[in-house]
């Protein structure tokens, strides 16, 4: 039936495919091939959507799950690191958005290039911006391929899933360029929207919710043997007879008394407890890592699929409403994932050996299409989505990365006269190169590597977040940023080398290597910026926008909007790091309290994540578009 599921979903795809391909002809007449292939615009719901899953895809659904197996509550991270996100989002939109109305960008990186004018620093920005793209496109390609093998238990490999899914990426991007990223998320969004919010249900329905796995002896409990004779991949692990009660059915009493007079051969399994340091406090290392978790997601926004969001807006309320959905999306995606992934680790024992070598999400969902056939149909779909969400966001990935280099090394360096054609014609170049890659390096990356590979990634993109923040709010020397991004790339590859060939890296212990680089790279922007005069390229200034956009500029064509209350974000960010147990005294200890399942310290970031979604929401709301932007958004949108 699973694959009744999938081949229906394909045929989903070529209906959509068909669609998106009539939309880009469409197009293509009343506007140029490249427009007509990166660009659009589209309204509130279908702009959410892809940018729904075009964020949460890979690292949500089989990274989350699996984080929350291997660490428990610290994936917790995850939800006051997703509003984080959201804010980030939040500070960038609005000016970006005006200004690629008003000055007509198509490239990602086509701030920069119009605000300093130095090609030093735009093909900075543009290796910064497309490089992590590539970690990015792995994971999707690596978590399609294990999703899709480990589901048809291993019938069809993970290499050969990686390269039917570059094949159907590429097949899908080239019918419609935009369009077929757009329309396919539609359609997979309401599926992973509706797969978040049932699934739990049915999780929790047939394992019961965290809070009632909480205390040792918890009703689902169970004594299982594990060093009995090799067993079939699908059938159950026996049970172990505890003296004077039922088979598998555990005693009462604390973990301490059980473990005592544990039978030899047989573990528990079934409650929280059992998992040992599941509620412990985070030790020192652990919570540095959480805070610079949250820091790194700031600079997701900056990613050029992202960018493209901004500029495919139909107008302003459209982007609005995206980043209010963002902000309220981490209780919806995000914590439905841990408790996935908490709940494989729980009962993993008392599953066939099959699930209990999958990842978090295949494990859990092989287990509940075994419950019948209702969780079969429904689990199905959800998949469906999931690994359709997946799709789209390598999609959005790739057609990100082409889009930019196609302008910025393409058309402005290589080939200045490159026609519309020629542009579609290399992109789809460089889609190929970057599947190719991405399949390559499936072969010696998995799920386990998901953290460090957002974490680099982001970390790379965070070297050009000083260039965005200062370009757009201040008067700054494009040399000084400059000597700023390649100061941070230079202590990034330090740091990195230092790590590799030393024995014990102190300097990175606490803090990480993108860290330091973002660090040294504000500091030295700020410190040549008082002695460096600021320089540009002659050869741009009357090519394509006129003379240099200045913050002046900026800040007159924003004069009729009612900005967002910026100094709000930092108040929210503060409640973040506040929100970590810093009071821990180094972890180890046990926390105090337990409530509903999670430990005291759960609980905290939980009530903080709550605020900073009120905060955000609050700032949006207050995000009031002028006139002008809203009558051009308007006809860009009737030219669509």
């Amino acid at each position: 039936a699973l694959y009744a599921f999938l081949a229906a979903y394909l045929l989903v795809l070529l209906g959509i495919g068909g669609a998106a391909y009539r939309r880009r002809r469409q197009a293509n007449r009343v506007g140029s091939k490249a427009s007509a292939y990166f660009g659009g615009s589209y309204s509130s719901r279908l702009l959410g959507l892809t940018t729904f899953s075009s964020i949460f895809s890979g690292y949500t659904i089989a990274g989350i799950p699996s984080e929350a197996y291997e660490d428990g509550f610290l994936s917790l991270r995850w939800l006051p690191g997703g509003v984080c996100m959201a804010l980030s989002m939040l500070l960038f939109s609005p000016r970006l958005r005006r200004l690629s109305v008003d000055r007509c960008y198509t490239s990602p990186n086509d701030f920069i290039k119009d605000r300093f004018r130095y090609t030093p620093l735009t093909l900075m920005c543009t290796f910064l911006m497309t490089a992590p793209q590539i970690f990015f496109c792995t994971v999707q390609f690596v978590s399609f391929g294990s999703m899709l093998s480990n589901l048809t238990l291993g019938a069809i490999p993970e290499w050969l899933c990686r390269v039917i899914f570059g094949v159907v990426v590429l097949w899908m991007e080239r019918l419609g360029g935009m369009h077929s990223v757009v329309l396919s998320d539609a359609v997979q969004g309401v599926l992973m929207i509706l797969g978040f919010v049932i699934v739990p249900i049915f999780v929790m329905g047939h394992y019961g919710s965290l809070g009632s796995m909480a205390s040792a002896s918890c009703s689902s409990c169970e004594i299982v043997r594990v060093d009995g004779p090799a067993m079939d991949p699908l059938s159950v692990p026996d049970v172990c007879q505890w003296p004077g009660l039922e088979p598998g059915q555990c005693p009462s009493g604390g973990m301490d008394r059980i473990n005592q007079t544990l039978p030899v051969g047989c573990v528990l399994s079934g409650c929280l407890p059992h998992v040992p340091g599941l509620y412990a406090y985070p030790d020192l290392s652990s919570l540095f890592q959480m805070l610079f978790f949250m820091v790194n997601l700031l600079a997701l926004p900056l990613n050029p699929h992202m960018i493209q969001r901004m500029y495919i807006a139909s107008d302003d309320s459209a982007l609005r409403a995206v980043v209010m959905e963002l902000c309220l999306a981490p209780f919806l995606v995000m914590m439905p994932g841990i408790i996935i992934g908490l709940t494989k680790r729980v009962y993993e024992k008392q599953w066939p050996m099959a699930s209990q070598m999958a990842s978090a999400f295949a494990g859990v969902n092989m287990e509940l299409m075994r419950k019948g056939v209702v969780e079969y149909g429904v689990v199905s779909v959800f998949t469906c989505g999931a690994l359709a969400a997946i799709m789209s966001t390598a999609d959005s990935v790739i057609l990100g990365v082409s889009c930019t280099l196609s302008y910025d090394i393409y058309k402005d360096i290589l080939r200045p006269g490159a026609s519309s054609g020629h542009l579609v014609n290399f992109s789809g170049l460089v889609s190929l190169a970057l599947v190719v890659v991405s399949v390559c390096l499936g072969f010696v990356v998995d799920v386990r590597h998901f953290s460090t590979l957002l974490t680099l990634q982001n970390g790379l993109l965070l070297q050009a977040f000083p260039a965005y923040v200062s370009g757009l709010w201040f008067e700054i020397s494009a040399v000084a940023v400059s000597l700023g991004c390649f100061s941070g790339l230079a202590v990034f590859a330090i740091c990195f080398l230092y790590n590799l060939f030393a024995e014990e890296p102190s300097l990175t212990r606490h803090v990480p290597e993108t860290i330091w680089a973002t660090l040294i790279n504000v500091i030295v922007v700020f410190v040549a910026s008082r002695y460096m005069e600021d320089v540009y390229d002659e050869s741009t200034v009357n090519r394509r926008w006129g003379s240099q956009l200045a913050a002046e500029d900026i800040n007159d064509a924003m004069a009729d909007s009612l900005e967002p209350k910026y100094w709000v974000i930092p108040i929210a960010l503060l409640i973040a790091v506040l929100s970590l147990p810093w009071w821990s005294h180094g972890g180890g200890e046990i926390s105090s309290g337990v409530f509903g399942g999670f430990p005291d310290w759960g609980l905290i970031m939980l009530g903080a994540t709550l605020v900073m979604s009120i905060l955000g929401l609050a700032v949006a709301a207050a995000w009031r578009p002028g006139e002008a932007l809203m009558d051009n958004s308007s006809e860009a949108s009737s030219t669509e």
